[in-house]
């Protein structure tokens, strides 16, 4: 009987420890399709500057791509 509650139990953890590599790996998934589109700055900037500044996404990001050059240059 013990052994049955053994293997039981490894079981038991074997299916907890699948499901949590599964959840992990979703997790990843979804991170990697909200990757920056660049590594400057994310959407959540550009959505900032255009509606704090009632500019279109292409003027945010043209603003953003500057400043990270900028920001990238030696002073």
């Amino acid at each position: 009987m013990k052994t049955r509650v053994k293997i039981l139990l490894g079981m038991v953890l074997v299916t907890i420890a699948a499901l949590a590599l599964i959840a992990s790996a979703d997790t990843v998934d979804a991170s990697s399709k909200q990757q920056p589109l660049n590594p400057c700055y994310g959407q959540s900037e550009i959505d900032l500057l255009v509606r704090g500044n009632h500019w279109t996404e292409e003027q945010a990001r043209h603003v953003l791509d500057l400043a990270c050059q900028y920001s990238a240059k030696p002073h």
